[in-house]
């Protein structure tokens, strides 16, 4: 039996659990404290399927090596329509990219944060596509027409990561909303000056309006309503 805290007594085998990073064995009570310690190279097999996997992604051009080497591998890349959506989207790439840069020196911190913010985007996004064929990417989804749309693939989001979670939890419509709103203004912020720009922040304005009068609002906040209906 591998590792230094091995059983030495018949029977106690049941006892230990490998360790994920160098395969020793210590008893169940003890891991936590040699995982924080252990300098182990072995890699283990989730994080190697999902480096693998990663490895055969065509990625863009335009994405930035702490997003593709540190954030997408940590995603769940079995989900190869989550993940292709994210990286075949230029706004989603370059909102990476932007989260990345953002925290700076404190990526190591908030890797897990971009991941969730990612993938709830993109969560929400494929559930718009279920209900509006003309969503095709992100950006799509900022038009003032498809503004009921947004709010039951949203609402339908929460209630799936709810479901997941074996528990009630309506602010997590209001903080996908939120997160959407960021992402509307990024897109207007980022886009060109030429007359299809212009456009293109017109519409995304109205949207914006559309989340600071009908979601953010707290008589028309759609998490209070979800409460009030789950009691």
């Amino acid at each position: 039996l591998g590792g230094k805290n091995t059983p030495v007594r018949k029977g106690a085998k049941k006892n230990y659990i490998p360790c994920p990073k160098c395969s020793g064995l210590y008893s169940k009570s003890n891991m936590h404290k040699h995982y924080k310690k252990c300098s182990g190279l072995k890699m283990p097999k989730f994080l190697g399927s999902a480096i693998e996997t990663t490895q055969k992604i065509n990625f863009p051009k335009t994405i930035s090596e702490t997003l593709k080497k540190d954030i997408i591998p940590g995603m769940d890349t079995r989900n190869e329509e989550l993940i292709n959506l994210i990286v075949t989207d230029p706004d989603l790439i370059e909102f990476g990219n932007m989260q990345c840069l953002r925290f700076g020196n404190e990526i190591v911190k908030h890797k897990n944060l971009i991941r969730q913010r990612l993938r709830t985007i993109a969560k929400v996004t494929l559930l718009m596509q279920q209900l509006d064929v003309c969503v095709k990417r992100v950006r799509d989804i900022f038009h003032p027409d498809r503004w009921e749309s947004f709010i039951i693939a949203v609402t339908e989001f929460a209630s799936l990561k709810d479901e997941c979670l074996k528990k009630q939890s309506p602010t997590q419509v209001y903080n996908a909303g939120l997160l959407f709103s960021n992402v509307a203004r990024y897109i207007k912020a980022s886009s060109p000056t030429d007359e299809h720009g212009k456009v293109t922040r017109e519409i995304i304005q109205v949207w914006i309006e559309l989340y600071e009068q009908k979601f953010k609002s707290s008589t028309g906040l759609p998490s209070n309503k979800i409460a009030t209906r789950k009691k």
